[in-house]
């Protein structure tokens, strides 16, 4: 429990005068625990701890009772942002060392990955200005590092730096979208101490044509003198085939230095084919890395790690795209909020999952401070 008080023992951004009957971090922590046992709303955050009121006496001093449903949607909204953000990031850091250390389900990779992707919470905000929330993932512990919120009449690139310099990318490679493949990024990403492979799609123009042109070039003509591998997936009538061609040949691109550490350059292929229908696509990447194609394929699959086991959990289980909540800084920290249940929940040691966790926490006392105590 105490690292959860430490979570949420932020300044409290009410000041000195009027009426104050609850303590802030209190309400907060309370919030979190709803959250954890599977309440979506203010109104069930306000149930949660009515329901629980004696066992959170024992930890909490509870002055004024259970705040009423109001009062956490007017202190989620009132959140510092920076300063729980901070508090959320050094948890979630500690998090990852430690399942990392631990092994988790397999051993720690040579090198790990740190996946970057933005997201959009559909209903909280009026139609077409949905907040985006850009976030790191772990892609071998399945931990959430951190994350940004795009500011209005902005995108995605801007907020990805912010959130590289804010958290540990030491060791790492940086994954990204095309929207995070930037110049920017690239000397961030090594300034970092990391890797990269970002997508490089139609949004830069010549680089995408420059490269497009030299990969099927070089693999219709001159294949030996690219790092190849190749895979086979088949179930659910499904096969799939992957190839991956990676070339150090980078006398033909025109901004080599501009892309800071660049390596080397990427191809990987896909093709599904289910029943008569067959697809392909082919996707280009940049790369601080010298061609291992093996290694870049699955570093290229390990990004949708963050869409399959991140993203897809917030929106079905935790109901995030479901959240109206749009007043101050609500967005934002319900993200934070999110993130911080779905990382707690995780570390189950039983591997139960996202559900089962969150009702055997609503249903026993004994079990979510089983979960809590796994923070320390």
């Amino acid at each position: 429990m105490e690292t959860l008080l430490e979570l949420v023992d932020v300044r409290d951004p009410r000041g000195g005068g009027g009426r104050r009957k609850h303590v802030f971090k209190e309400i907060l922590a309370i919030a979190i625990l709803a959250k954890l046992s599977g309440a979506q709303t203010f109104n069930e955050m306000e149930d949660f701890g009515k329901c629980r009121r004696d066992w959170l006496g024992t930890f909490l001093s509870l002055p004024h009772g259970i705040p009423s449903h109001d009062t956490f949607n007017r202190a989620i909204r009132t959140i510092p942002v920076r300063e729980f953000e901070a508090r959320f990031r050094a948890l979630a850091e500690a998090m990852r060392a430690k399942a990392a250390k631990n092994g988790v389900e397999e051993p720690q990779p040579p090198q790990r990955i740190v996946a970057i992707d933005g997201k959009a919470v559909r209903r909280a905000g009026s139609p077409g200005k949905a907040p985006i929330i850009v976030g790191a993932w772990d892609e071998h512990t399945g931990i959430a590092l951190g994350q940004e919120q795009v500011a209005e009449k902005s995108n995605e690139i801007t907020a990805i730096p912010r959130l590289l310099t804010g958290i540990d990318i030491r060791g790492a490679i940086v994954t990204t979208d095309a929207m995070g493949c930037q110049k920017e990024t690239t000397r961030l990403i090594v300034a970092g101490g990391a890797d990269y492979m970002l997508a490089l799609k139609g949004n830069h123009g010549l680089a995408e044509e420059e490269m497009r042109s030299f990969m099927e070039d070089a693999i219709a003509n001159t294949p030996e003198r690219l790092a190849f591998h190749e895979t086979h997936d088949k179930g659910h009538g499904r096969l799939e085939t992957r190839r991956c061609w990676q070339s150090a040949d980078l006398g033909w691109f025109a901004d080599r230095s501009l892309w800071t550490g660049l390596q080397s350059v990427c191809m990987v292929e896909s093709t599904r084919s289910i029943g008569d229908a067959t697809s392909t696509e082919r996707r280009l990447f940049l790369c601080s890395m010298a061609p291992d194609a093996p290694k870049a394929m699955k570093t290229g699959r390990g990004h949708w790690g963050i869409e399959n086991r991140l993203h897809h959990k917030l929106d079905v289980q935790l109901e995030e795209d479901f959240s109206r909540a749009r007043s101050g800084n609500a967005p934002r920290n319900l993200a934070t909020i999110r993130r911080t249940v779905l990382n707690i929940l995780g570390r189950d040691a039983q591997g139960r999952g996202v559900r089962r966790c969150q009702k055997n926490a609503a249903w026993n006392s004994a079990c979510l401070e089983e979960m809590l105590a796994a923070l320390n």
